[in-house]
């Protein structure tokens, strides 16, 4: 049921990079590929959209909802990886950058620690990170 009512509410058939839901799975997200790089949270329930946003200019790989928050979720890939707050009452989504200084990595994937105080990122070139995410 949601599959469909989701694809409906969606006009567009570009590519679904990625989705996840948040820890009460009221609201899920999903990840659009090159073609719009762009984050859409979605009311599970009415399969509708809430809110959306532009990711980055660069390519995303991956979107991780914290495990105790359902307004906050990491992102990564070519860009920096971004922590995010979605401000539901005015429905729009608010990034930062996460501080790497001089590591440049292509990020392929992230788990969030169960207190979601650590984002631990792995990358293309074979190493893992640890991103504080307080």
């Amino acid at each position: 049921f949601v599959k469909d009512t989701l694809k409906s509410s969606h006009k567009r058939n570009g590519k679904v990079q990625g989705i996840s839901f948040s820890p009460s799975e009221q609201c899920m997200m999903s990840l659009g590929g090159l073609d719009d790089n762009a984050i859409v949270v979605w009311n599970v329930t009415e399969g509708k959209p809430i809110c959306g946003h532009r990711v980055a200019l660069e390519y995303t790989d991956f979107i991780r909802f914290f495990n105790n928050a359902d307004e906050s979720f990491v992102t990564g890939g070519k860009s920096n990886p971004r922590i995010w707050i979605i401000d539901y009452k005015n429905s729009k989504i608010i990034s930062s950058e996460t501080v790497q200084g001089h590591l440049r990595r292509i990020w392929t994937t992230a788990v969030i620690d169960n207190d979601d105080k650590y984002a631990y990122y792995g990358s293309i070139a074979g190493d893992i990170v640890a991103f504080d995410i307080q």
